[in-house]
């Protein structure tokens, strides 16, 4: 940490942000008193750590992290931005409402082979509870490598027509 560069603020003011890609911590991919012991501790420390240097920490979440969400409560509010490939959503903005931002949402498959209607119904649901409050970031939960032009085009109309905070 002695040697660690602390992070500086953008042109606006605004903290600098800080990606992680998370492999195996997920759901399934160990006990969880195997994550417990091992995986947890450490992803903790070094998170808090780059929060320290002052960044906005956005892990993301690889796979599905729903039993393991209440572990997230323990990292320092405000500073963490829930980034959820496979997550339910929903249920990680029950549970980390409030604490941390929420990002992701919109998987993939929709926009590859969902319609922009049922595009344009996904994200308004998404944006009526999990916009609900703030704290939330719109996006596809992963590569969008296979979307129809179209539905990515819906996605994003559906952020200018529903995602506005009233």
């Amino acid at each position: 940490m002695s040697a660690a560069v602390p992070a500086k603020p953008d042109t606006r003011g605004n903290p600098a942000r800080s990606g992680m890609p998370l492999h195996r911590g997920s759901d399934g991919f160990m006990s969880t008193k195997d994550f417990e012991k091992f995986y947890w501790p450490t992803l903790k420390k070094a998170i808090e750590m780059k929060v320290e240097l002052g960044y906005v920490v956005t892990p993301f979440f690889e796979g599905i992290w729903d039993d393991r969400l209440e572990y997230l409560l323990d990292l320092p509010k405000g500073k963490v931005v829930f980034y959820c490939e496979k997550t339910d959503v929903f249920k990680a903005k029950k549970v980390l409402g409030g604490h941390m931002c929420i990002q992701g949402g919109v998987p993939p498959t929709i926009l590859q082979t969902g319609s922009p209607q049922d595009v344009e119904e996904h994200c308004k649901k998404l944006i009526e509870v999990c916009g609900k409050d703030g704290g939330f970031i719109l996006s596809a939960g992963s590569v969008i490598d296979f979307a129809r032009p179209e539905n990515i085009r819906a996605m994003v109309d559906s952020v200018k027509k529903w995602g506005w905070y009233r």
